[in-house]
């Protein structure tokens, strides 16, 4: 298990590449700094809790987000994100699991959430996206 909390420090720069990939990594906390960059397209498949709010991250938020089987708190609001929110595929297959999600200042939203009706407990803290809806199918 790797821990890693460098949040409220004012630090600069990009993250490096091996630190968003680690097999042992399970809490990734870097909020409240001024990171820049994309993030990866694959992280860590240990990662419980991502939190990269408050930062000057960009680019899209990276497909493999969705096959992160423990992920549980994923947190980017007010980064500089683009795109398309990526589907949690998990969290169908896990419907009792409380999950926590916050993002803000992405342009679209994954549109139809297949099984929507079995997600078990869901709190969006905050999104922001203009015109954009989630549609329950």
């Amino acid at each position: 298990m790797l821990i890693v909390r460098v949040h409220s420090n004012c630090l600069s720069g990009s993250i490096p590449a091996g630190l968003w990939t680690s097999s042992n990594l399970t809490i990734l906390m870097l909020s409240d700094n001024l990171f820049t960059g994309q993030l990866p397209r694959t992280l860590g498949p240990s990662l419980r809790r991502l939190d990269i709010s408050n930062n000057k991250f960009s680019g899209e938020l990276p497909p493999g987000l969705s096959s992160l089987k423990h992920l549980i708190v994923f947190s980017a609001s007010n980064n500089f994100f683009s795109g398309t929110i990526v589907f949690f595929y998990w969290a169908v297959a896990h419907p009792l699991w409380e999950h926590h999600f916050q993002v803000q200042g992405v342009t679209t939203w994954y549109q139809s959430v297949p099984g929507s009706n079995t997600l078990g407990t869901w709190e969006v803290i905050s999104i922001t996206m203009g015109s954009s809806r989630l549609i329950e199918t």
